[in-house]
């Protein structure tokens, strides 16, 4: 658990579009929620301190301020354990998205809920302990940077280490396989040319930016959730790690109320909806016509 927190809070170092010592697309933050949900209750205190600790070994290791880690880590805290706990208690013990009602559940407590309270917190801390300023768009980066991990990261963790059907095992089927590689190479090709031409100066809704739509809902046809949260976390990481490239002189758009990283981010988390809705819906359908027939 502290490994796989680890690597994934370096790739999110690597990732994000920052801005001092935030990170704007932080994994972990859905992964410790994910792996919390897989075991008992009883289990989350050594989990989460294990996770807590190597957060802050993290933010030493990147020169972060002493305040600023207590409140990453404190926040880290606060979102998991009510998160789990939030999802545990409205949703499923451990969710399996074979339901539509059960992942819109899922996705509002978590973005809603323990998100929506950390973000709110988040600048109650600073005002007390710090002397940084906190504005209305840094609070929607914080919250967009928290809910598009929940949208990526927490869905292909909980359709992945739940038990598959005998009719979606497509992983097993050559040429199934050659059809998701073929999948894979297209979201390349178009996250790179979305990193390319979607410039804080040119805006991520130009109509052309929206051929993803297409990709992500032949692949949630074919592939189910399994296929679909795969695509959508490589297309984000994708989209995020290409858009490092951007001009100095554009980070006030980037950074700024109503700047590039809001829409940016609000695009990728619909894209993600638009993958995942359908599959998880066409996956209960099937499973209704087994039961009725």
């Amino acid at each position: 658990y502290a490994l796989g927190y680890w690597a994934l809070a370096e790739a999110s170092w690597y990732l994000s579009l920052r801005s001092g010592t935030d990170v704007t697309y932080w994994l972990p933050g859905g992964f410790a929620v994910a792996m919390l949900l897989f075991v008992e209750t009883r289990q989350w205190v050594p989990m989460v301190l294990s996770g807590i600790a190597t957060n802050v070994l993290f933010d030493f290791s990147h020169a972060t301020p002493v305040s600023m880690i207590i409140g990453y880590a404190l926040g880290n805290l606060a979102q998991t354990l009510l998160g789990a706990f939030l999802v545990r208690r409205f949703v499923a013990q451990t969710p399996r998205l074979v339901r539509l009602k059960e992942y819109l559940v899922m996705i509002g407590v978590l973005a809603f809920g323990s998100i929506g309270v950390s973000s709110a917190i988040w600048p109650i801390f600073l005002r007390l302990l710090t002397t940084s300023t906190y504005s209305l768009s840094s609070f929607a980066i914080d919250w967009l940077s928290n809910v598009l991990p929940v949208l990526t990261v927490i869905p292909l963790i909980l359709v992945w280490l739940s038990p598959a059907e005998p009719g979606q095992r497509w992983w097993r089927e050559p040429m199934r396989l050659l059809e998701a590689a073929a999948i894979l190479i297209a979201v390349f090709l178009f996250a790179s040319y979305f990193a390319a031409n979607s410039q804080p100066s040119k805006g991520t809704l130009a109509p052309l930016n929206f051929f993803y739509v297409p990709i992500i809902l032949w692949t949630a046809l074919r592939f189910g959730a399994r296929g679909a949260s795969v695509v959508n976390l490589v297309f984000c990481a994708l989209v995020i790690g290409g858009s490092n490239n951007i001009a100095q002189s554009d980070q006030a758009m980037v950074f700024g109320m109503g700047g590039y990283i809001q829409s940016l981010y609000a695009y990728l988390s619909i894209c993600s909806l638009v993958g995942l809705v359908p599959a998880i819906a066409i996956a209960e359908r099937n499973q209704l016509v087994l039961e009725l027939g």
